[in-house]
């Protein structure tokens, strides 16, 4: 099948392969379909048996801006590391119920890609859903590992928020996570959409890179209960103008926390904080407010480098800060 798609006409085609293949054959079906950028693909691979490991197609990454839709094997039971990535032009993806797994940064910079997601009983790990902006999560009863909340997947105890799936179910609950969650974990709510986010009272973790590029984001207020965020848990974050560590229970900030983040204006540290991470507001341009507790004892290298606009007028602080 690869080797006549490279002879397509130009327009847009749905492709229905039946027959048995592998791992490898898709790939080169896919390099095919790339290769010709006259032509437009609705890829619909339920029928073909035998391919179990959705692969990266590409050593380099390039962009795939030519493959509309894709539904995948029936025989499918790993989605491995950046499966999709790049995958610009992909709007819509269907999961089989055969799915046990799915890697890392599959979907990383699938800006585009929406439709529904079902998380069958089989799928047994999820590393991340980061960069896919899906518009629902719908989550087995017979599930042993995961459950959901208004997109939201999470541990099946609901302690553990484990990556936001569903945007629009997200932005109907109004940006609610449930009180039951202990711990926001890696890359859980990066590249999405949310402009508003309410932290419940029981969060105790916040993981690294968490809120990472979530360029809508506004501000964010992290509660009492919170003793631990990771580093760059809120990096790139470029519209969030305010963030208040200062009821928290922290004692050091992640490195590299809000670099980035050129509109904050106001970050506010918690009393009792000892340590201060490496590059925690490198190049947040525009930052003009933030007191440095007494407690301090540390501030690591370029924690406030190309902060132009602030100055730090406690002598004590000149053997801190580098």
């Amino acid at each position: 099948y690869a080797s006549i798609v490279n002879d397509y006409p130009a327009g847009e085609y749905t492709i229905v392969p039946m027959y048995s293949s592998s791992d490898n054959e898709y790939v080169k079906l896919i390099n095919s379909i790339h290769n010709n950028q006259n032509i437009i693909v609705n890829l619909d691979l339920s029928k073909v048996t035998g391919i179990e490991n959705i692969k990266n197609c590409f050593s380099t990454y390039p962009e795939i801006k030519n493959i509309k839709s894709i539904i995948l094997p029936s025989s499918t039971k790993k989605l491995c590391q950046m499966a999709f990535y790049n995958w610009t032009g992909l709007t819509k993806i269907v999961f089989p119920d055969s799915l046990e797994e799915i890697e890392y940064s599959v979907f990383t910079n699938d800006v585009n890609l929406h439709g529904d997601v079902y998380v069958s009983k089989k799928l047994q790990t999820i590393a991340s859903f980061a960069g896919a902006n899906f518009d629902t999560l719908t989550v087995s009863d017979e599930n042993p590992n995961y459950s959901s909340y208004n997109g939201i997947l999470l541990s099946k105890d609901k302690k553990k928020a484990l990556a936001l799936v569903g945007q629009k179910e997200f932005e109907n609950a109004n940006g609610i996570i449930p009180t039951s969650v202990e711990e926001i974990s890696y890359n859980c709510f990066s590249y999405s959409n949310i402009s508003k986010v309410t932290l419940p009272t029981t969060l105790k973790e916040i993981g690294m890179s968490a809120f990472y590029q979530c360029k809508n984001l506004e501000s964010i207020v992290i509660p009492y209960s919170v003793t631990k965020i990771g580093q760059m848990a809120f990096a790139q974050c470029t519209s969030m103008k305010y963030a208040d560590l200062s009821q928290s229970s922290i004692l050091e900030t992640g490195d590299s926390q809000f670099s980035g983040n050129t509109a904050l204006l106001t970050l506010k540290l918690p009393n009792g904080i000892k340590k201060i991470g490496a590059s925690l507001c490198m190049s947040c341009s525009n930052l003009e407010t933030i007191e440095i507790p007494p407690t301090v004892t540390e501030i690591g290298n370029y924690a406030f480098f190309g902060c132009n606009k602030i100055s730090f007028d406690n002598s004590s602080l000149s053997n801190l800060i580098s």
